[in-house]
């Protein structure tokens, strides 16, 4: 399964402000989430920004509109998941972490591994920098939103920082 077509051109427009503000309260500076704080404290915020992502958007974006959307919702989706199976120790403690089809996006159900394989589709190997998988090894999450306007700056800063990373040098060496 792909996502077809209408999901690729009527991908929900959604706020950031949420998003944004979850992010700069539990990621510190080390890219790492506090989880057990935002468990308890702003799970529901978490959810209804997850949850926003299922309904259908009315206009077509632009390309880096469209990627930045999805590195957010697949991002935003991953953190969901730690949090709802939260204590755990890895994502590989989870079921079916990446294959699963628990997210709605654009009406339609999918599955982490799909909204990477539509990033994929696009053609920008930064995208790889940019999509966490909640493991030490992985990219770092922003504390920010990506912006369409800003994608470019950010997927390049997010590069640099994930390869600077000495944990990614420990895992795939």
């Amino acid at each position: 399964f792909v996502l077809g077509t209408a999901v690729n051109s009527m991908i929900p427009k959604r706020d950031p402000a949420p998003w944004d503000e979850i992010l700069h309260q539990y990621v510190n500076a080390q890219h790492l989430v506090d989880y057990a704080k935002l468990k308890q404290q702003d799970w529901k915020k978490l959810r209804e920004f997850v949850a926003s992502f299922g309904q259908r958007g009315s206009e077509e974006l632009s390309p880096d509109k469209q990627k930045a959307l999805l590195i957010n919702a697949y991002n935003s989706m991953t953190m969901e998941w730690i949090v709802e199976n939260y204590p755990v120790e890895s994502i590989w403690g989870t079921q079916r972490p990446f294959k699963a089809r628990r997210f709605r996006l654009a009406g339609e159900s999918v599955s982490l591994d799909e909204i990477e394989s539509r990033l994929r589709e696009m053609r920008d190997p930064r995208i790889h920098a940019a999509l966490v998988c909640a493991a030490r090894s992985c990219p770092p999450l922003r504390r920010e939103t990506y912006a369409g306007g800003r994608l470019d700056d950010h997927l390049d800063a997010n590069v640099r920082a994930w390869l600077a990373n000495s944990a990614v040098h420990q895992f795939h060496t």
